[in-house]
C-alpha cells in the first residue's frame, strides 16, 4: 500500500443526475438511530449530490419499516431490506454493490462516527487520486474516546494483530468509517471473506496489489440509541478473519470456524469421559456414549449461534436442527465408537481410545451438516 497524504479542505462538489456519492449504512435494531442520522447527512452534505442505502438485517425493532416511512418523502433514501442474511461485512458489500455512485463510504448506524468528516472524505479521494480514504482514531488528533477504557484496549490490540499478522498498514484498519471508490469493491468482493463485521481489513488484506490510501482523523462519539452489538461471535469471527486470510483460504472460511468449534467439543468429550469413567468408574462404553452425545449437542449449538449465524435456526427450526445434524453425524459417531472400542479391546490407553473416536467421527461433520442441516449458508 501506498499512503498519500492530504491535507486540504473539503469544499462543495456539482451536482448532476447521478450522485456522487452514496453513503452505505448497515442497521440491526437501529431505529433510534435512523432520523438523527439522515438529520445530520443532509446537514453536512449540503452542496453534494448523494443518496444513502440503509442494509437492515431484518431488525425486530422496525428499524427498516422507519427507513421505508423516511424513504417515501426523501428519494435519496434507499432501503435494502435482507431475509435470512445476516453481517455486517456482507451487509456492506451488498450496499456498495447497490450503488450507482462512483464513490461509497461506509459509516455506523449509531453517530459514533463524525459524518461532517464526508466531504474532505470526499475531497480528498477525488483530489488526491486516491483508491481509499479511511476515518482513523489512531493517528494524531484522532480518538477513540467513544469507546470506552476497557473497549479502547482491546481495539488497540485488535488493531496490532491485524497489522502485524496481515501486513496492513493502515493505523486504524478495524475502522468501520471510509470511503473508497466503487470501481475497488467491484474488484475484489469475489475474494473477500465477506463474513464478521471488520469488512475494511478484509478489503485491505484480501487485495493483490498496492492501493493509494490517506487517513483523516476523528473523534468517535458515544452511540447516540440503541445497544452495542460487540458480542463473543464479532470477537470469534475477527479471529476467523485472521486465521482464513493468513491461510490464504486454501481452507473455507466456515470450516476454520467449524473446527473452533469441534476444538471445544474435544474438551466437552474429554471432560465428561473422564468424569464418567475415572471419577464415577462407569462402563467405558457407556461412558463413551455419554460423551459422544453431549460433545455433539454442544457442538450443534456452537455451530448454529456462531458458524452458520446468518441462517441461524431457531423455534422448531432449532429442534429440527437438531436431529438432522444429530443423523448426519451418527455414521461418524458410530465409526468412531467402534474404533474406540476396538483400540481399548487393544489395550490402548482410554484417553487415547476416546480421543481417537471424537477426530475420527469429526471427519464426517463438517461436509454432511453444512448440506444437511444448514444447507441454505451460503458461500464458506
Amino acid at each position: 500500500m501506498m499512503k498519500v497524504d492530504n491535507n486540504n479542505n473539503s469544499e462543495s462538489l456539482g451536482t448532476g443526475c447521478q450522485p456522487e456519492l452514496t453513503v452505505v449504512i448497515p442497521t440491526f435494531n437501529e431505529s433510534g438511530n435512523i432520523d438523527s442520522m439522515l438529520q445530520a447527512l443532509h446537514k453536512t452534505l449540503t452542496g453534494i449530490n448523494w443518496e444513502v442505502i440503509f442494509v437492515d438485517d431484518d431488525s425486530a425493532d422496525h428499524t427498516a419499516a422507519r427507513v421505508r416511512e423516511r424513504a417515501c418523502s426523501d428519494p435519496r433514501v434507499r432501503l435494502i431490506h435482507r431475509l435470512s442474511r445476516k453481517g455486517l461485512s456482507s451487509a456492506c458489500v451488498e450496499g456498495m454493490l447497490s450503488s450507482t455512485s462512483p464513490v461509497v463510504a461506509v459509516m455506523d448506524a449509531d453517530m459514533q462516527h463524525d459524518e461532517t468528516l464526508l466531504p474532505e472524505m470526499l475531497y480528498c479521494l477525488n483530489t488526491g487520486d486516491l483508491d481509499l480514504v479511511v476515518a482513523s482514531r489512531y493517528i494524531e488528533k484522532g480518538d477513540p474516546g467513544g469507546l470506552g477504557k476497557q473497549r479502547v484496549r482491546v481495539s488497540r490490540a485488535a488493531n496490532y494483530l491485524s497489522q502485524m499478522l496481515l501486513k496492513v498498514p493502515l493505523t486504524d484498519p478495524l475502522s468501520g468509517f471510509f470511503m473508497l471508490r466503487r470501481e475497488l469493491i467491484e474488484e475484489v468482493y469475489p475474494r473477500l471473506y465477506g463474513q464478521g463485521f471488520k469488512i475494511l481489513l478484509d478489503i485491505c488484506a484480501t487485495l493483490p496489489r498496492e492501493i493509494r490510501y490517506s487517513e483523516l482523523p476523528y473523534s468517535m462519539r458515544k452511540r447516540h440509541a440503541g445497544s452495542s452489538k460487540l458480542s463473543g461471535s464479532v470477537v470469534l469471527e475477527f479471529f476467523n478473519l485472521l486465521v482464513s486470510r493468513i491461510a490464504n483460504r486454501y481452507l473455507p472460511a466456515k470450516f476454520i470456524l467449524f473446527s473452533f468449534v469441534g476444538l471445544s467439543g474435544v474438551v466437552i468429550h474429554m471432560t465428561i469421559l473422564t468424569l464418567l469413567f475415572s471419577y464415577f468408574q462407569l462402563d467405558f462404553q457407556l461412558s463413551l456414549v455419554a460423551a459422544i452425545l453431549v460433545s455433539m449437542t454442544s457442538n450443534y449449538i456452537l455451530n448454529n449461534r456462531y458458524t452458520f449465524r446468518e441462517v441461524k435456526l431457531s423455534g422448531s427450526g432449532f429442534f429440527r436442527g437438531l436431529l438432522s445434524f444429530y443423523a448426519v453425524c451418527s455414521i461418524g459417531a458410530a465409526i468412531g465408537f467402534a474404533t474406540g472400542v476396538y483400540l481399548y479391546s487393544l489395550s490402548f490407553p482410554w484417553w487415547a481410545s476416546g480421543l481417537i473416536t471424537t477426530v475420527v467421527s469429526a471427519l464426517w461433520n463438517f461436509s454432511m451438516s453444512s448440506i444437511f442441516t444448514w444447507k441454505s449458508a451460503g458461500r464458506a
